[in-house]
């Protein structure tokens, strides 16, 4: 289960050879499949993805927005998806038959492996519309993709670690690009110290969020939308994300990153340095309004005395 159907991944935009995806329904792919080899095609789906098979169609989530941050925006420089589940569907699967009626059904991989039930009575041809699934568990994932398809995880794939969940024709998914310094910065912050935590702070930075220019334009409206959706799951659902994050963060702060003052360094930073001198270096460095904003309504709230320095 995954918190309030949120879930995290980083498009590689910038990359030598990028996969880019499509994330507008006009993109979404459906399968054709006899309801008897459902698990067969939703298998070769899942190990295509998981072990990075180039014509692959599923997308990759994270519940763990560090780990996207960190581990998958090596140059801090690409853009942040973030998908939104508000049915809050996981392990989910959405079908349409031959006589176009839609509805879902639960798909469970650990079912599906161990205690597998019949899925559809004499329901013939069906057509597969999309599906939630989570993958993070590889010993479990490793028995249901030799059951299906006779293959496993290629040695290099991470589900577990990643905390995956693959996604079939994402609903609704809305990304952050432009603001991504102020994402980084934001999320240092309530790391270290919780200032989100505290209704009057996240009530100031939506609003300062929903004030600013071009909020209300369809691009940057679309962006900055995202953006207050990013700050609400900080302020609601702190607790889940830190608990999933705090093994990679940490692995993270004991690695050495060599590179300009980029936003993973300023996250590193105001994790392991005193506010002051992290204060000074982002207000240099930072040129996105928000994080600054951001990093003033923190510096206030531990100058008030509910945190120290």
């Amino acid at each position: 289960m995954y918190s309030r159907g949120i879930l995290f991944r980083i498009e590689d935009v910038d990359g030598l050879d990028p996969m880019l995806r499509g994330y507008q329904s006009k993109d979404y792919i459906s399968y054709e499949v006899n309801s008897k080899n459902i698990d067969r095609c939703i298998a070769e789906l899942i190990a295509d993805e998981i072990n990075g098979k180039k014509t692959r169609s599923l997308h990759s989530y994270s519940k763990s927005l560090a780990t996207c941050l960190l581990k998958y925006n090596k140059y801090a420089d690409n853009e942040l998806h973030i998908y939104i589940d508000n049915c809050m569907y996981s392990n989910m699967l959405f079908i349409k038959t031959v006589t176009n009626e839609n509805y879902s059904i639960s798909y469970d991989i650990t079912e599906r492996t161990y205690n597998p039930s019949i899925l559809f009575e004499n329901c013939g041809s069906i057509s597969m519309m999309g599906f939630n699934i989570d993958v993070a568990d590889n010993k479990v994932l490793d028995d249901y993709l030799h059951k299906y398809v006779s293959k496993g995880r290629k040695w290099t794939a991470s589900p577990e670690k990643d905390n995956e969940v693959v996604v079939l024709n994402p609903t609704y998914d809305i990304s952050i690009r432009k603001h991504m310094g102020a994402v980084y910065v934001i999320y240092a912050l309530n790391y270290r110290y919780g200032f989100l935590s505290d209704d009057g702070n996240y009530d100031r930075l939506i609003n300062k969020i929903t004030s600013y220019d071009g909020y209300g334009c369809n691009q940057c409206n679309q962006e900055l939308q995202a953006l207050v959706t990013f700050v609400r799951y900080l302020h609601n659902e702190w607790n889940f994300e830190y608990s999933i994050s705090k093994p990679i963060v940490e692995e993270y702060l004991d690695k050495p990153h060599i590179s300009y003052y980029d936003g993973i360094a300023q996250l590193l930073g105001i994790i392991k340095d005193s506010f002051e001198e992290i204060y000074n270096l982002v207000n240099h460095y930072q040129y996105d309004n928000i994080a600054l904003w951001a990093l003033e309504i923190c510096r206030k709230y531990l100058n008030a005395g509910t945190n120290n320095l």
